[in-house]
């Protein structure tokens, strides 16, 4: 489990800096449909080469998070696009 909290006072003087982390995730278009119900914008990229699908988005204190759907995992118009759904699903 991992905490985001919003936090309007300075990070003390030992917490690093780094670009980015990165998660795993399930269920693309559950997971994107969240992010469009909260308002909170963010960036996708295709991987076919991987089959990932990758999301991109950033705390409220604009450190980069990145989420990653591989396989099945990905938008269900991909898997479509692929043969791998039918129309249905």
């Amino acid at each position: 489990m991992v905490h985001v909290i919003k936090n309007d006072t300075t990070p003390g003087q030992k917490t690093g800096s780094f670009d980015h982390f990165a998660f795993q995730a399930h269920a693309f278009d559950t997971f994107a449909a969240r992010l469009r119900r909260f308002g909170i914008p963010f960036r996708e990229n295709d991987v076919p080469e991987l089959e990932m699908y990758q999301v991109f988005l950033e705390d409220p204190h604009g450190i980069r998070i990145e989420v990653n759907f591989v396989g099945m995992d990905r938008p269900l118009r991909i898997l479509r696009e692929e043969g791998k759904l039918s129309e249905q699903a």
